[in-house]
């Protein structure tokens, strides 16, 4: 969002509490980015940057940490118009935080005059998490057109990505339990013999790659199965993939799958909370799966390698219900929201 702002004419400002450094998407040149340095009287201390630099209304972003409900605070101290906007889900954000994040979640919501989640399931759990929840609204997230970088240190860099000689169904995120990559290994396990000319590339970093690894030799598909480690520019891993797998125990709205669709892939998601079945529909662009069920999701990878004629279907659909989900088609909403939190702040 601070990118599209930039790129028209805005003044935007992007305050974090840790160092600038640490900053993980890359920032259009104009985006004046703030680190605090710290977590120290940090609603004091973004009070008076806000009030430094003069800005007209505060988004503030839920991650499960409290800078959100410290900055919600901010904005109503200043007077400021002020939305609260979480991309994930208060389970996600228990699980992924503990129960303190939840807590400090909760508190952004109450304070918040106008609170943002991507999708429906996300709403209704925020509802009965915080009754009292002040004006809620439905803005889902975007994908931008191009490249999704990760400004990481010892990210490896480079255009171009070979093909495999194996057809690839490809994964991409943190190598994390939350992202379950472990399951689709085991699903992949089911068919590989059925299936020896295709293969699995998992495209991030994390703490579970070593043990993703151990787990391939383990069941014996080692030789077909890539753990790329963290890279800059995602893009071209799609490109060179047929089929995008999300086995992910929870995702609220995942840009890889929007990413996936708008590079034409049929996608194989877990009906997880909240948002892919949202985002794919099932049978639509792709197969959503039962939760947790490898043999199931090994049937809808295998339906889709057996029939080429069905990926190129999905992946066309999945262009254009990606096309809803495009920054031009977006934006607006989010002007509207800014426009509806300076109405409420008068």
């Amino acid at each position: 969002m601070a990118n599209f702002w930039a790129r028209a004419g805005r003044d935007v400002a992007v305050i974090v509490p840790e160092d600038r450094e640490s900053a993980f998407f890359e920032l259009h040149p104009e985006v004046l980015h703030l680190g605090l340095a710290g977590w120290g009287r940090l609603g004091r201390r973004l009070r008076e940057r806000l009030s430094d630099l003069g800005v007209d209304a505060v988004l503030a972003i839920a991650d499960g940490g409290g800078a959100a409900a410290e900055a919600a605070a901010a904005g109503r101290a200043l007077h400021l118009p002020t939305v609260l906007a979480s991309g994930n889900t208060p389970a996600a954000t228990a699980s992924a935080r503990g129960w303190r994040g939840l807590r400090a979640y909760r508190r952004a919501v109450r304070r918040a005059p106008l609170n943002v989640v991507p999708c429906e399931r996300a709403a209704a759990e925020l509802r009965s998490l915080v009754p009292a929840v002040r004006k809620l609204e439905i803005v889902p997230s975007f994908a931008p057109a191009g490249s999704t970088r990760a400004n990481i240190p010892g990210a490896a860099s480079g255009p171009a990505v070979a093909r495999s000689p194996e057809a690839q169904i490809l994964a991409v995120g943190s190598l994390e339990p939350h992202n379950g990559f472990e399951l689709l290994l085991r699903a992949f396990a089911r068919i590989r013999a059925e299936f020896p000319e295709w293969g699995v590339r998992i495209v991030g970093g994390g703490s579970e790659e070593a043990a993703l690894g151990t787990l391939a030799a383990e069941l014996g598909i080692e030789h077909a199965v890539e753990l790329t480690g963290v890279v800059e520019d995602t893009m071209p891993y799609y490109r060179t993939a047929e089929i995008f797998a999300l086995p992910a125990r929870r995702k609220a709205f995942p840009n890889t799958l929007l990413e996936a669709m708008q590079s034409g892939l049929p996608c194989v998601a877990y009906d997880c909370p909240a948002g892919p079945r949202e985002i794919i529909g099932h049978r639509a662009s792709g197969i959503v799966v039962p939760p947790h069920s490898t043999d199931l999701f090994a049937e809808a990878l295998a339906e889709l390698i057996r029939d080429s004629r069905l990926r190129k279907r999905f992946g066309a659909r999945g262009r254009e219900l990606a096309e809803r989900h495009s920054p031009s088609a977006i934006m607006p909403l989010w002007e509207r929201m800014l426009s509806s939190a300076r109405a409420r702040s008068k």
